[in-house]
């Protein structure tokens, strides 16, 4: 999609537009589960607690808001994947297009790229922000959510305007398909992708050796047979491993796939391009999987909040029973 002139043989393609829309909705279910969630973290009543003040009210502010900047990646991901449907069943023949086909799909070809660049963006803020965490665990930083989405919503503006300035024509792809082609792609989409992953790559290996140097002190001060924390540590793995396969590995493979093949070749060329589509497509589900299903504690915080919730509505429901005396 990002690049021009990607042939594969007949049955491969059809494989490929099959495993990406089936991963796809499953990606929609998952980014609407996620985002649902968060929603209802913030909805929920909860117990009631002590109060925070000054240095811990300051720090569980910024929290919620990192969890706030996930939850609106999300939604760029929800729209993103929405979109790509449309993009994948557009259909016109561009010897013959209406007026009105070539709007929608300049319409496509403009919300794909800006929601394309600004998932990216994203995944950049919530990268930075754990870095930030580690290096500077007692250290405040204000309004993060706020510079976050002015970041993310607003950088990709800039290369969407440039093309559309330029040419609007620039998102009807000669292959009958609403995505930029030639230079548009390369400069538009591929160089500002391929910026964002090199510096995530940069990020995630600071974040990892971070951990590590945290995990050797704290063991220092244990005794040898608590050294240790297996369900610690590999939360922290996982949560990683994760964050960059959902941000960086996947476009790795990406690449790969514009590489030239011939002959045999080609099929390499097929394999990656699968795994690129399973772990693409599949990216909201994946989400959905390290952020609630691995994590323990917002399961039973979302159990916690529904149990209140189920304790009020039948406190409601229960009217007082009226005793009838005979005098």
């Amino acid at each position: 999609m990002v690049v021009d002139s990607v042939e594969f043989c007949d049955w491969c393609e059809i494989v490929l537009f099959y495993v990406s829309i089936i991963g796809i909705c499953l990606s929609i279910v998952g980014l609407v589960l996620t985002i649902a969630y968060d929603i209802a973290i913030s909805l929920l009543p909860s117990k009631k607690t002590i109060k925070q003040s000054g240095m811990l009210e300051r720090y569980s502010k910024m929290s919620k808001e990192y969890l706030k900047i996930i939850t609106a990646w999300c939604f760029s991901l929800l729209v993103m994947n929405c979109v790509y449907i449309a993009f994948s069943f557009f259909k016109f023949d561009e010897t013959d297009i209406s007026d009105s086909q070539r709007a929608s799909c300049i319409t496509i070809g403009v919300l794909l790229h800006y929601f394309l660049l600004s998932s990216f963006c994203f995944s950049f803020c919530i990268t930075l922000v754990q870095l930030i965490i580690v290096y500077k665990s007692f250290k405040v930083f204000r309004f993060i959510l706020l510079k976050s989405l002015i970041f993310s919503f607003g950088v990709p503006l800039i290369p969407v305007a440039i093309v559309i300035g330029i040419s609007r024509e620039a998102y009807i792809h000669p292959n009958n398909y609403c995505w930029l082609h030639s230079m548009f792609a390369i400069f538009g989409a591929l160089l500002p992708i391929a910026m964002i992953l090199l510096i995530n790559l940069v990020l995630f290996v600071m974040i990892g050796l971070s951990h590590s140097n945290i995990i050797k002190k704290r063991n220092k001060y244990l005794h040898k047979k608590e050294t240790i924390d297996e369900k610690g540590v590999k939360k922290e793995i996982i949560l990683i491993l994760t964050c960059f396969v959902s941000t960086g590995l996947t476009w790795l493979f990406g690449f790969l796939v514009t590489i030239p093949a011939e002959g045999d070749w080609i099929y390499a060329r097929f394999v990656y391009g699968l795994i690129f589509c399973l772990l693409n497509a599949t990216q909201g589900f994946q989400i959905f999987f390290t952020y609630f299903i691995i994590s323990k504690r917002r399961r039973k915080l979302i159990e916690e909040k529904l149990k209140i919730q189920l304790e009020q509505l039948k406190k409601k429901l229960q009217k007082p029973k009226n005793k009838i005396s005979c005098t």
